[in-house]
């Protein structure tokens, strides 16, 4: 049987202070999925989560098999934290795996525990595709042959009382991983091939590639003499506005599709039809608070926000960065994450507004 410790006990440094761990994929959290990999296989005694917050994290993980998770408060260091949890290892083989690589595979964990009963160790490895160099005060000082080098992932498989015998030897508590520890004292540290998938959750641009959702979204309204031309949620000044049941603002409706798109929900007609009197002459800006409600709802955020308007008259780039500040208020993100472009159809026909939008989610 096996044992399983997740030191998750860091502090986040590259992640601006925000808690990585407690970012969500999809429904989980980053900790949730890395904890679900283990504790439901039969070949695992318990799972020993090492952490700052050990009552928040019983809350958080609640809904998981408690006779099979055991939570501990960890130390300053990763190092420290796993040394804690080894206290508490009673099977015969241990594993020890990174709190923020929720995407372990079954058939990795499969090939580390069947390695680490034939060998004793057994540690998932990738060969470095980069070419290599040594630096010093920004200088290139040495090549390197990339063929001896490996980068190093988890999890990393022990017969536990060996791991237990190599922390016991430690000179410092500055290792970065637990092979490191072993090889110090151990000569027969055994590396099986990694898998590119099992990436690391270290910067926020990490959990971006993985976690983004693109939405896309259209909308097209003709133009009439005396209407109101409303795009973004402003009041554009134009002899010819939009025909439409609610207010046609063209770019809302192109965003509030771009997000429902982006969460798998039905478009804006559905939601909002133009059968209901009641959204007769509505402000869009409803129909996005809306949707925006929505999106809090399923746990994610508005993370950028493109826009493309078609339109051959009024000319709209006076009216782009008020446009943005209104979109920044309701989406809550940075005017600099909201792009806007303006363009014509270059027949100097103004009967239509098109607007097209991209949205990123995470």
């Amino acid at each position: 049987m096996f044992d399983v410790i997740i030191p998750a006990a860091g502090e986040s440094y590259r992640m601006n202070g925000e808690n990585k761990l407690l970012l969500k994929i999809a429904n989980e959290t980053v900790l949730e999925r890395s904890i679900l990999a283990f504790i439901n296989r039969n070949d695992v005694a318990k799972v020993i989560v090492s952490s700052k917050d050990v009552e928040s994290n019983k809350t958080l993980l609640s809904h998981l098999d408690q006779s099979k998770l055991l939570l501990i408060t960890g130390g300053s260091t990763r190092c420290i934290s796993v040394a804690l949890a080894l206290e508490h290892v009673n099977s015969e083989y241990v594993l020890v795996h990174d709190a923020a690589r929720p995407f372990v595979s079954e058939s990795l964990i499969n090939c580390i525990i069947d390695a680490t009963k034939k060998k004793g160790t057994a540690v998932p490895a990738l060969k470095i595709t980069d070419s290599i160099r040594k630096i010093s005060n920004e200088s290139i000082i040495d090549l390197v042959d990339r063929s001896e080098l490996v980068s190093v992932q988890t999890p990393q498989g022990f017969k536990s009382s060996n791991l237990k015998t190599a922390f016991k030897k430690r000179k410092h508590d500055l290792y970065t991983d637990e092979s490191a520890i072993y090889t110090a004292y151990f000569n027969n540290t055994h590396f099986v091939a990694g898998d590119e998938q099992n990436r690391k959750i270290t910067n926020f641009s990490d959990y971006l590639n993985v976690n983004a959702i693109v939405g896309m979204g259209y909308d097209i309204h003709n133009l009439a003499p005396n209407r109101p031309l409303i795009l973004g949620g402003v009041k554009i000044d134009s002899e010819m506005g939009t025909i439409s049941h609610s207010d046609g603002d063209a770019v809302i409706h192109s965003i509030v599709d771009a997000i429902l798109s982006a969460l798998g929900e039905r478009d804006i007609g559905c939601r909002f039809p133009d059968s209901d009197e009641n959204f007769k002459d509505a402000n869009s800006v409803f129909f996005l608070n809306s949707v925006m409600d929505l999106v809090k709802a399923k746990t994610h955020t508005v993370q950028n926000l493109s826009v493309v308007i078609i339109v051959d008259r009024p000319k709209l780039n006076p009216y782009i960065l008020e446009m943005k500040k209104m979109l920044s208020r309701i989406l809550n993100i940075s005017t600099e994450k909201i792009g806007i472009s303006a363009k014509t159809s270059e027949n100097n026909s103004p009967t239509t507004v098109v607007a097209h939008s991209i949205v990123v989610l995470i």
